[in-house]
């Protein structure tokens, strides 16, 4: 089950973006790696695969990123 995190919780701020912020640099990471085998001459499924899935992987961490700034922002206005 996933707690739900809670303007008392322990989670700083910043710590909130911290994994989707962690998730987009491994998607870039992925990309980079099939991108080059790519450019290297390396063409095949695994390799557009992975340039497919760290697509996915970024538009999922970029969801979160926008979902936490709008719940943080949220917070934050009803606390003022």
């Amino acid at each position: 089950m996933i707690s739900p995190v809670t303007a008392s919780s322990h989670y700083g701020q910043l710590e909130l973006f911290e994994a989707p912020r962690q998730g987009m640099q491994r998607a870039f990471a992925q990309a980079a790696d099939s991108a080059e085998r790519i450019a290297a001459g390396e063409l095949n499924v695994d390799n557009m695969v992975g340039l497919i899935e760290a697509e996915a992987l970024v538009d999922a961490n970029a969801a979160v990123l926008r979902t936490v700034d709008e719940m943080t922002g949220w917070l934050f206005d009803e606390k003022a």
